[in-house]
């Protein structure tokens, strides 16, 4: 897959945790375009930095993600803009953070460990796309 297919994919489990979460409208639509943005900060880092270029997607993204919020944005965005996009970079870090934790723990008691950022597989997610099918909308893979 192309690195813009997989950045969609890495995306996709935080988007629907987003939609459980039954929030309004335009929030989803706020966090869903930083997320296009981040990814598209993703996809312009790789192609200028051959150290981030060699790195898996998920990795990368974990390069341009901090605690504190995504990386500054090119071109310049305002201020107020540039705070927004840290917001929902920052969900999008403690999310993937949180998922990270959760697997290492089960890892931890199946004495199984992981070398890849994570991916969030849970049965949440499970429950939701069973609840997106029985609505009659489809989940693309």
């Amino acid at each position: 897959m192309t690195p813009g297919h997989l950045i969609v994919e890495f995306f996709k489990p935080f988007l629907l945790h987003l939609l459980t979460k039954k929030l309004a409208p335009s929030t989803l639509r706020r966090h869903r375009d930083h997320l296009w943005m981040l990814g598209g900060e993703v996809i312009r880092r790789r192609q200028e930095d051959t150290q981030i270029c060699k790195l898996p997607v998920e990795k990368a993204v974990f390069e341009l993600l901090e605690e504190d919020g995504g990386p500054l944005i090119w071109p310049r965005i305002t201020e107020q803009e540039q705070d927004s996009f840290d917001a929902s970079c920052r969900k999008f870090y403690r999310f993937l953070t949180t998922a990270h934790d959760n697997q290492i723990q089960q890892s931890s008691n199946s004495e199984t460990s992981y070398n890849y950022p994570p991916i969030p597989r849970t049965k949440h997610l499970f429950l939701i796309r069973r609840r997106i099918r029985g609505a009659g909308m489809q989940l693309s893979h």
